[in-house]
């Protein structure tokens, strides 16, 4: 995360125009006030610079789904995060995956985020000109076991084990967006996103 997260991110959208979330929040170096953070590599869970910013662009994500704006493009999370429910995370890197929403109302809206080191908050801001709400709900489609990889270790003694990663299942998870009038009554009720996520269980036998 930025050292400088705890300072409030305002951006206006016109009608028609998209928002980019690598492009609003640029390059994560240190130059720019980022500082490591925990992130995901080949399955792996290491120190990268910026890490940690995909909590704001999940954060960004529901309010965007809950302000019933266009999403352009989303991915989740090779595994579920522990900051949302599965289905509804929106990871970012700089130089790959993105995401990318328009504002599709009539009027120019605002986003308004901020950070105050213990929590994220993200605020769209915009004109109703009829009263809706919306509903997120999610589908577990499918599930997977997690597989078992042994790996030898001299070091420990008969039939000996040490976990070395938590396994969690595989999972396939279906959103749906659920739009009501200002009555109560359902507008639309479609799938949003399909994710799907996997994890493998590390240990470590000895081979005595």
């Amino acid at each position: 995360l930025s050292s400088a997260a705890s300072d409030v991110y305002k951006r206006q959208l016109m009608p028609g125009e998209s928002f980019s979330y690598n492009l609003g929040v640029g390059e994560l170096t240190e130059e720019r006030g980022f500082l490591p953070g925990p992130s995901y590599a080949d399955g792996q869970s290491v120190m990268d610079m910026g890490g940690g910013i995909c909590q704001v662009s999940a954060t960004m994500y529901m309010a965007c789904l809950y302000a019933n704006l266009e999403i352009d493009e989303r991915h989740c999370h090779p595994y579920p995060s522990s900051y949302v429910p599965a289905g509804l995370d929106a990871t970012v890197a700089w130089g790959g995956c993105d995401f990318v929403f328009t504002n599709d109302t009539d009027y120019p809206i605002k986003i308004s985020t901020s950070y105050d080191g213990y929590s994220t908050s993200c605020t769209i801001w915009g004109t109703i000109t009829e009263p809706f709400s919306v509903e997120l709900y999610t589908e577990t489609v499918e599930t997977e076991p997690y597989e078992t990889k042994y790996e030898l270790d001299k070091s420990l003694g008969k039939d000996e084990q040490v976990l070395d990663t938590v396994g969690i299942e595989g999972l396939t998870v279906q959103s749906y967006r659920r739009v009501y009038d200002g009555d109560g009554n359902v507008i639309s009720d479609n799938p949003e996103a399909t994710s799907v996520y996997s994890c493998l269980l590390y240990t470590s036998p000895s081979p005595r």
